[in-house]
């Protein structure tokens, strides 16, 4: 009884302090990817950049407590935040990074500031400071500590972090069908990023399965301006008053993110409409003198049932759509059904202005030009709020896409390794 009495006494001081081992989460993402294109989220739980994004594609203090612009806004000068340290220890001071920006001379002239000189006025400049920052060997200023990273060729195959409660091990495959082997053998436990459930209905009640719709990115139909047809306004709104937008508790109406503060709720919504998709399109035979319109409609697999059910609305009206399926993007194509991801500042002037090669539509307007280009040169809210409920509204009217609706991404985890 003495014995057993010093053992729990014994047992009862000293186990507390007897380290444990931590809970390491697996988690397994499809893709490619290298340090420069990982999703953002992986890299924020090691470090922060000077600034951070908000819900309202507002730029906010991060590594920087504060900044000021100059010279008609073409000089911007970044105060860092005392008080935060990297991982090893050592406070956060400008000569610690390296950003090289292209067009942008960046000098340290204090510890604490950093001023940056671009060659032209561009209000969007602090959202392109919030992508994490490191010191050489991965030191961050997160909770998480990046421990080691495995390459295979020019991909990242893994990553390790190490966190004070728990630690992470982010794995990364290159198709659904390897990560789902993957899973089945357990080198995984969670999946994120996935846009539908992979796993038949047995399996259920082993797993967690998380919805969110994705309000930063959107599906849309995008027309080639070129094409004889599409070129043709009558026809682009009768296909996006036929087309299906799916739930409508996820639906997309505009380029901007939703949760913007320059977000338009009262563009042209294009809701199915059958009797204005049929009016619009008898007019648009009108203008091609009743030839019959063949259309291509170019998408990925993922996409397969949404692309089969645009193709039977519209059949309805009597145009010819034949599908083919795509890993890249065709130069030329009729018209893309592709997920597209909003940035998280409101800028749009690389998608949109007639002059840069990512407006995959064609897309002209002078009027649309000048918005955008002075949209990017204010840093005043409510001037740039103004110019972008013009801009949405003017592109809605022309329709070079039809937005249709935020994806919903899924996060799977068996029940006991749940995030």
């Amino acid at each position: 009884m003495i014995a057993g009495a010093l053992i729990f006494l014994f047992v009862f001081k000293v186990l507390p302090y007897i380290p444990k081992s931590k809970k390491v989460q697996k988690i397994g993402i499809v893709g490619n990817y290298n340090f420069d294109n990982l999703p953002k989220y992986i890299l924020q739980y090691a470090s922060s950049g000077l600034t951070k994004m908000g819900e309202k594609g507002l730029a906010q203090q991060a590594l920087a407590q504060q900044w000021q612009t100059q010279s008609n806004n073409k000089i911007y000068i970044f105060t860092l935040a005392d008080e935060i340290f990297w991982q090893d220890g050592t406070e956060v001071i400008a000569n610690d990074f390296d950003l090289q920006l292209p067009g942008v001379k960046t000098e340290n002239i204090a510890d604490k500031t950093i001023k940056f000189t671009l060659e032209d006025s561009f209000s969007p400049f602090p959202s392109l400071l919030a992508n994490p920052l490191f010191k050489e060997g991965y030191v961050g200023t997160g909770k998480y500590q990046i421990e080691k990273v495995t390459n295979t060729g020019n991909h990242i195959q893994s990553i390790f972090m190490v966190g004070h409660d728990k630690n992470m091990l982010f794995k990364f495959y290159p198709t659904l069908d390897t990560i789902l082997q993957a899973f089945k053998l357990g080198e995984i436990d969670i999946l994120n990023d996935l846009y539908e459930n992979p796993f038949p209905k047995q399996w259920s009640d082993n797993l967690i399965i998380e919805k969110n719709i994705q309000e930063d990115q959107y599906v849309g139909l995008f027309f080639n301006l070129r094409d004889k047809f599409l070129s043709d306004k009558n026809l682009r709104q009768a296909l996006a008053y036929a087309a299906p937008k799916g739930d409508p508790d996820a639906r997309a109406i505009s380029p901007i993110n939703p949760n913007s503060y320059v977000f338009n709720p009262d563009v042209k919504r294009y809701d199915a409409d059958k009797e204005s998709a049929e009016r619009l399109f008898k007019k648009s035979k009108e203008d091609f003198a009743g030839q019959t319109i063949k259309l291509t409609l170019h998408t990925s697999n993922n996409l397969a049932s949404q692309a089969e059910e645009i193709k039977k609305e519209w059949e309805k009206l009597g145009v010819q759509i034949d599908i083919k399926f795509i890993d890249r993007i065709p130069e030329d194509f009729q018209i893309l059904l592709i997920t597209s991801q909003i940035p998280a500042d409101p800028d749009q002037y690389p998608f949109w202005h007639s002059t840069q090669p990512s407006n995959l539509t064609g897309y002209k307007s002078p009027k649309v030009d000048k918005i955008l280009e002075d949209a990017r040169k204010t840093t005043n809210k409510d001037e740039r709020k103004e110019k972008y409920l013009d801009f949405q509204k003017f592109l809605l009217e022309d329709c070079p896409v039809v937005f249709l609706y935020h994806p919903e991404i899924l996060q799977i985890s068996r029940k006991k390794f749940h995030l």
